[in-house]
């Protein structure tokens, strides 16, 4: 059998020019892979709005028009019908004098989503809620330097106690001896 010899490819970014890995990148490397990950947290979090939303948008719709008191009265009376896709039956917005059948103008018309409002305070209150989220990660981690920043405080008072302490019976000199023990 033939022996391969394994070669590591490493990005160049993580390299120094002599080949050794380069600590004054590993910062802004552990800033941008933070920043990364944050992004793919917040995406995460709105996962659970896109059903709803798609649900949203795909619900019936609501058609909107804006015309005139006359115009409304009109079609109101039967003098003005709406003219209809002949395939599908469904009302355009082309308005048609009902006797002669002429054109009398044509509105437009725009679709309006009926329950779309609540998905989207949903998917604002989700975004909130991960920003929270992200600031109480943020302060915990803060809580825990300090916690272990106490912690280290109260070890090396310990030890330097005991240092003195067996400085203390080393020592020939009484005064230095009484000084190290209190």
């Amino acid at each position: 059998m033939e022996e391969r010899e394994e070669i590591i490819v490493r990005p160049e970014s993580a390299l120094s020019k002599n080949g050794q890995f380069d600590l004054r990148r590993r910062p802004l490397q552990r800033y941008k892979e933070r920043k990364r990950n944050k992004l793919v947290s917040d995406l995460a979090a709105q996962l659970a709005n896109v059903p709803q939303f798609i649900e949203a948008v795909g619900r019936s719709r609501e058609k909107v028009l804006d015309i005139s008191k006359e115009v409304a009265e009109k079609i109101a009376n039967g003098e003005l019908v709406f003219s209809r896709k002949g395939a599908t039956g469904e009302a355009v917005g082309i308005l048609r004098d009902a006797k002669t059948g002429k054109l009398f103008t044509q509105l437009p018309i725009k679709e309006m989503p009926l329950e779309l409002g609540s998905t989207i305070a949903s998917a604002g209150l989700s975004l909130k809620m991960q920003e929270i989220s992200n600031k109480l990660e943020i302060l915990d981690g803060k809580i825990n330097r300090v916690n272990r920043n106490f912690d280290l405080n109260r070890y090396a008072e310990v030890q330097s106690a005991g240092d003195k302490f067996k400085v203390a019976l080393l020592t020939k000199d009484t005064n230095m001896k009484k000084a190290l023990l209190l």
